[in-house]
């Protein structure tokens, strides 16, 4: 199916690409409906487990395009990936150490059960869990394949999976979240949707954005969720205009993180990298990858001329892809 796809109109993977995110709320949505007169759980006890269900819709999705093997990848690792995305490590540090403040300051708020705190906290991992396989194991790669793995495409891929994140938000309305608010939550999430794409594509490590954003989560709701201040539509109609201080700031790091330096260097990473057969197991040899990595070296060395050297270097990519291409076909 992935095939046919990829010989479509790139219009039709974007339609796609929403076809999915429906799937995927409605799986949430069904959910809901079942539990709502069958479980009765205290705290996110309920969301806990249409997450949980929602998850496993997330990770078939995920299986069917063919995306599995993104489990497996550690990419450059999980530590060099806090470095990767520094600015989501003290993101989340600052925002735990914001809302202990600010709900130390609250005059009513307590802490809740213990129960109540290990629902939170495996409802916030499971949000991580199931958002991520979605956006970036599913779309994202899925946005990567069509649009091609050059500067270009890659910043196409990671822009519209963070605005398709983003607008997902819009869905709070019916919820009971307040237009305005659910707007100004859109606008941010889409940032810092772009924000884990691009962290995605330059760490390789799915699960370290599982990780920030289950952390993002946690702290945003840690009033409703810990000290029970009220419930999760409530905390997100907080939200006002000047919520989107936050935007500036947030694209800093897009800035940064999707600068043509770093798309350059993800093309290359992309370009050495193997298609995988279904067990996930590598077409090519360690051997093969450090010839090329040798060969993008001299290329970068030998041609001082920056267009000349990027001209050569896109020729000997097509031929690597090529020889790589061949190789699976022997496989």
């Amino acid at each position: 199916m992935k095939k046919k796809l990829m010989r479509m109109p790139k219009v039709v993977t974007i339609l796609v690409a929403v076809l999915i995110v429906a799937i995927f709320l409605g799986s949430m949505d069904v959910a809901a409906f079942f539990l709502a007169d069958t479980v009765s759980l205290p705290g996110y006890g309920s969301s806990m487990i249409a997450e949980f269900m929602a998850g496993v819709v997330a990770f078939l999705l995920l299986c069917l395009f063919g995306y599995f093997g993104v489990l497996g990848e550690k990419g450059k690792g999980f530590i060099h990936g806090l470095y990767i995305g520094g600015f989501l490590t003290g993101y989340c540090c600052l925002e735990l150490a914001a809302q202990l403040y600010v709900q130390m300051m609250t005059p009513d708020a307590k802490v809740v059960s213990a129960l109540e705190i290990l629902f939170f906290a495996a409802t916030m991992f499971l949000i991580g869990w199931t958002e991520e396989l979605i956006f970036r194991g599913v779309i994202l790669n899925l946005f990567l394949e069509r649009f091609s793995k050059t500067k270009r495409g890659i910043l196409w891929a990671v822009i519209l999976s963070g605005v398709l994140f983003g607008a997902v938000h819009l869905t709070n309305i019916s919820q009971g979240v307040t237009v305005t608010s659910a707007m100004i939550q859109a606008i941010n999430a889409a940032f810092l949707g772009v924000i884990f794409g691009a962290v995605y594509a330059r760490s390789g490590n799915i699960w370290l954005v599982m990780t920030f954003h289950a952390l993002v989560d946690f702290a945003s709701l840690m009033g409703s969720g810990i000290f029970g201040t009220g419930t999760t539509v409530e905390q997100i109609n907080q939200m006002s205009a000047a919520n989107l201080i936050a935007v500036p700031v947030l694209l800093i790091p897009c800035i940064v993180l999707l600068r043509p330096k770093k798309l350059l260097e993800m093309e290359h990473v992309f370009a050495a990298s193997v298609c995988s057969d279904k067990s996930g197991r590598c077409s090519v040899s360690g051997k093969e990858i450090k010839i090329f990595e040798k060969e993008r070296r001299n290329t970068t060395v030998v041609y001082g001329d920056r267009k000349q050297g990027k001209i050569v270097w896109r020729k000997f990519c097509d031929r690597f892809q090529i020889f790589f291409d061949r190789k699976v076909k022997r496989d």
